[in-house]
């Protein structure tokens, strides 16, 4: 994962040097990815957020359900502390529904990369609860939800 940390980070710099705010949400959400596999959990949800911050600028709801995905993935992980899989199982509902409305589904590889962090959300809570949240991240409205991850940072 440090070579794909470099190599995003590299990726970084060109896309800020040529003012490319697709590129630059891009190469954060896979150097969120690598950090977040590397276990540098703080700063991979540093990024997932903004990334997601300019792709919800730029319109690219493709974009905003990867992202969901990512910060979902940060949120089932870490520590009993750290961890809120309410959040996560949230998150991933709502990615779901927006990758419904669009038109694009989740690559069989980022689902079998996922699968792990949606299991421990799943484990974490009681079935009724995941549920419920799962519905409630398919049913929010995707500018309160973004605006709202947003504001916490």
């Amino acid at each position: 994962y440090a070579k794909a940390r470099e190599y995003f980070e590299e990726g970084l710099q060109i896309d800020q040097e040529n003012h490319h705010p697709g590129g630059i949400a891009r190469e954060l959400c896979g150097l969120a990815g690598a950090e977040l596999r590397d276990g540098d959990r703080e700063r991979a949800l540093d990024h997932y957020l903004e990334s997601l911050r300019l792709r919800y600028e730029l319109d690219d709801k493709a974009g905003i359900a990867f992202g969901l995905e990512g910060l979902a993935t940060c949120y089932a992980s870490g520590s009993p502390g750290e961890a809120n899989p309410r959040l996560a199982a949230q998150l991933f509902g709502a990615a779901e529904a927006l990758r419904k409305t669009i038109g694009a589904p989740c690559s069989p590889s980022d689902a079998e990369e996922m699968q792990p962090y949606l299991d421990g959300a799943r484990d974490q809570l009681a079935a009724a609860e995941f549920e419920l949240a799962w519905q409630e991240g398919g049913k929010a409205s995707l500018a309160e939800l973004v605006q709202g991850l947003l504001s916490e940072t």
